[in-house]
């Protein structure tokens, strides 16, 4: 089956200006915390790629979120990336509901680095050496990548969200295919909250993966970071395990641009949030020339819409808004 990678993305572009100074400053930071998706790093199915601006070597640490050391001696150059695998054979799946320790990465340098990471699990990727889990789309489905947001992926508020409120694969008991999230904790005794209600109390480098209704508010005492995906997608035709970084809201704007790609009109579909009660949203398509104005009424409130024209690819889509809010975008 021919199937492109996906990237579940925020799109946070209010002009070329801002868009470089995203790149510049969120991207490209000295230490890159991320939280786990449901799947587990440290196999061989996982890779990250690290770059940096730097036309000197730069050297780069890599460990797990309980400071496990996977390699403190790689380095990555302008020009050349850093590609890293890691070691272990088999795939693994992370349990929602429970506290997790040690399955967040954290990437860090002493010179700014950006830091993408690969699932790279594919259709069919059994090996010498293959364990159960490495044939089940549960554990891990691959074709999906996603870049760490650096210090701007650091908050204590955030409105959760997908591209739109779909169900994949129902894989495991207690969770019903929806989107799952996850929320990774800095330091200790962070306590973590969804819609006002106590969900856990973390100590650093500690996660915890759980499901909610899309729109919901996650709080915390102390800044954490916030991941949204998908064991496996497989809600229009063919699945993929999905994951991204979740923007804080602090960070959010109130201009978009979405492009849509040339992927299957199931997944190209966007999803805003609002953060603010009485938000007005404008959404114009240049190939149609057609502008639609919607109301979100009270924070949480979510629209889903097409990306561009609906139908031809590349055609985009102006989102602007009297209050900030969350864009979730799937590509496929």
């Amino acid at each position: 089956m021919k199937r492109s990678t996906r990237y579940f993305l925020y799109l946070l572009i209010f002009s070329l200006q801002f868009f470089i100074v995203e790149e510049a400053s969120a991207q490209y930071t000295t230490t890159h915390y991320i939280a786990p998706s449901p799947w587990q790093y440290f196999n061989r199915y996982n890779e990250l790629v690290i770059t940096t601006l730097s036309t000197t070597a730069v050297v780069v640490s890599i460990s797990s979120s309980n400071g496990t050391v996977y390699s403190n001696s790689l380095t990555t150059v302008s020009g050349t990336p850093l590609r890293y695998r890691f070691p272990a054979l088999d795939a693994a799946a992370n349990a929602a509901n429970t506290i997790l320790s040690g399955q967040g990465l954290i990437i860090s340098a002493n010179t700014p680095i950006g830091v993408q990471v690969r699932n790279i699990a594919s259709d069919n990727y059994t090996i010498a050496g293959s364990g159960a889990g490495d044939l089940n789309a549960c554990v891990q489905k691959g074709n999906s990548a996603f870049t760490s947001l650096g210090d701007q992926g650091l908050g204590t508020s955030f409105r959760l969200g997908y591209y739109a409120d779909v169900t994949g694969s129902g894989c495991y008991a207690g969770e019903n295919g929806k989107a799952l999230y996850t929320v990774m904790a800095i330091t200790n005794s962070t306590t973590i909250s969804v819609n006002g209600t106590l969900l856990t109390t973390l100590n650093a480098g500690q996660s915890y993966l759980f499901q909610a209704t899309l729109g919901s508010l996650v709080t915390a005492n102390n800044n954490i970071v916030v991941n949204a995906g998908m064991r496996c997608d497989n809600s229009s035709s063919c699945g993929d395990g999905v994951e991204s970084q979740v923007m804080p809201i602090s960070y959010l704007g109130t201009t978009y641009v979405i492009v849509r790609s040339n992927g299957n009109t199931g997944y190209e579909r966007s999803t805003i949030v609002a953060t603010q009660a009485g938000t007005s949203v404008s959404v114009f398509v240049p190939s149609t020339g057609n502008t639609t104005n919607y109301t979100l009424t009270t924070a949480g409130d979510y629209l889903t819409i097409n990306n561009g024209d609906g139908s031809t690819a590349y055609t985009t889509s102006y989102v602007t808004t009297n209050k900030v809010v969350a864009v979730f975008k799937a590509l496929k």
